[in-house]
């Protein structure tokens, strides 16, 4: 028996496709709106770093984005000390080597998720996903001892891990025009 699966890819470039596909006549309007999911959407008016914010400050990890996002906060390495930062009110950034079952009340009060291990489909990676967590994964080894403590911000599009609490920039429409030509497509079938 062959198993097949659905290729995956980013919000933005599902979203280019169907509008390329619409432009070439290959789909319709309907078509179009259905290969765009509310998820693909989400992600795309989700606030990111600029270019130049994101480069100004220094490289302190990298590795592979597991979920998409940007967050900054406090690093902790331990779940018991995240989830009394997090019942103060401080925004959490759960770091550690790997993540375990054990460890998903942490992931819960954590905004993002750093770990020195892993994969796309390591534990850290799928609960992250699942939770909305913005997070990396696969940063080496040192990397958890080497951020305790700081202040830092997660970029989960880039898999990157700067430091200090960076300014985020709000969505605007020039940033992503396709989404103005997929309101246009349902405005024109809701007419």
């Amino acid at each position: 028996m062959l198993q097949t699966r659905g290729a995956e890819r980013s919000a933005q470039a599902a979203v280019r496709l169907a509008l390329q596909l619409h432009h070439e006549g290959l789909i319709d309007d309907t078509e179009t709106l259905r290969r765009v999911t509310p998820t693909h959407i989400e992600t795309l008016l989700r606030p990111s770093l600029q270019t130049e914010t994101r480069l100004a400050a220094p490289l302190l990890a990298k590795g592979l984005p597991a979920c998409p996002g940007v967050v900054s906060g406090t690093a902790y390495t331990e779940v018991d000390e995240a989830l009394d930062a997090a019942d103060r009110g401080e925004p959490v950034i759960l770091v550690r080597d790997h993540t375990r079952p054990e460890d998903v009340m942490g992931m819960l009060a954590a905004q993002g998720i750093v770990t020195e291990v892993g994969g796309a489909a390591s534990h850290a990676a799928v609960v992250s996903r699942e939770l909305g967590r913005v997070a990396v994964v696969g940063c080496g080894p040192g990397v958890a001892a080497a951020l305790a403590g700081k202040e830092i911000t997660v970029d989960g599009y880039e898999g990157e891990v700067r430091q200090g609490v960076l300014a985020l920039s709000a969505w605007s429409e020039s940033d992503t025009p396709e989404l103005r030509e997929l309101a246009d497509i349902a405005q024109r079938i809701s007419s």
